[in-house]
This record gives structure tokens, sequence and C-alpha cells, in this order.
């Protein structure tokens, strides 16, 4: 028995050698993913923070929003706006929350142009010669420039046409909120994450 044992230890050992020689192993570590940035403004991944502010005469805007591309170029969005209008006759606190949809058409260099549309809910309270509060909705398009002020920010500026739906006629009648379409522009600061 001792005999065999000493003979089967290098017999094993030879088989062993000859099999690892012969049949590699083929295990090879894959490497874990590595998340990377973004590369562009507008890549897929990328986050977007708004902020705006505005007024004239008799007027005070703020806005912020929040988007997130879902696509290179492609950015759904929302965001919430809060207006305060005071006529000589009449006040208005204006609420309103959007949903809206972007597609940029290049990165900046320095300067992007994209479409957009949106649909929004707006809660307006109206003080004057009657007191009351009216929900109603806007659907709008448009198009605008992105101009590139840093490394992760620029400026929007956005044009186009709204239409207003569910209003009611005392607020039209007033001229508190327009019949049909209507024209509306705004600027603002982008911040991209």
């Amino acid at each position: 028995m001792h005999r065999m044992r000493r003979h089967l230890t290098p017999a094993f050992l030879c088989f062993s050698l000859l099999c690892s020689v012969a049949v590699p192993a083929k295990v090879y570590a894959e490497p874990p993913a590595v998340k990377t940035k973004p590369q562009g403004l507008f890549s897929q991944g990328r986050m977007n923070v708004g902020l705006g502010a505005g007024g004239g005469d008799g007027m005070f805007t703020v806005a912020g929003s929040y988007g997130y591309f879902v696509l290179d170029g492609l950015r759904p969005g929302v965001a919430v706006r809060y207006t305060y209008h005071k006529q000589s006759n009449y006040s208005t606190n204006e609420v309103e929350g959007e949903l809206s949809l972007r597609y940029y058409f290049m990165e900046p260099a320095p300067i992007a142009p994209f479409l957009l549309a949106d649909t929004a809910v707006i809660h307006l309270s109206y003080s004057g010669d009657f007191n009351d509060k009216f929900t109603f909705y806007g659907v709008g398009a448009g198009g605008g420039l992105f101009v590139r002020a840093g490394q992760y920010m620029g400026l929007e500026v956005t044009a186009g046409a709204i239409r207003y739906l569910g209003v009611d006629t005392i607020l039209t009648n007033a001229e508190v909120v327009p019949k049909g379409v209507s024209f509306r522009w705004n600027v603002g600061f982008s911040f991209f994450f």
C-alpha cells in the first residue's frame, strides 16, 4: 500500500499538470461596470434645474423647474410658477403646475435651439369687484434658445403660444385671462448636474 501511494502522488501531479496545459481554464474576471458621467449638457442621464423670476407693470413672477434627459436631447420636466398681478380694480394670485417636454437639437456651442410643448393646471385667486377662486388648464408650444454661460449653466429664452381651456367667462370678460391663443415668453437660468 505504501508503494502504491508513492506512485499515485507523482502520477496525479503529472496528470494535473497535463490537464492544466492542454485544457486551460477560461475564467476571466470582467471588470465592474463603471458608471460614467454624461458627456454633454443635454446627454441622457443628466438632470436640469431651472430658476426664473420676472415682473413688470404691477406683476411679479417666480418659477422653478426640474428635468431629466431620458435620451440625448429629450427632456421631460415639471415646473411650478407663482404670479402676483395687481391692477387698479383687482389683484390675482396664480399658482401653475406644468408638465413639459423639450427637445434640444444639438449641444450648445455656445447656442442651441430647442422645441417645447407643455400642459398646465392653473389655480387663480381673484380679489376685486368679486372674490373667487378658479381652476383652469393651459396647453402650449413654442421654441427657444439655450445660451451657455458656464460649464454647467446657461440662459434660456423661450417664446410660444398658449391656449387656456376651461376658463370661467367671468375671467375672460374681465380680461384677466385672454380668450383664444395668446403669446408668451420667458427668460430663466438652467443648471445641469
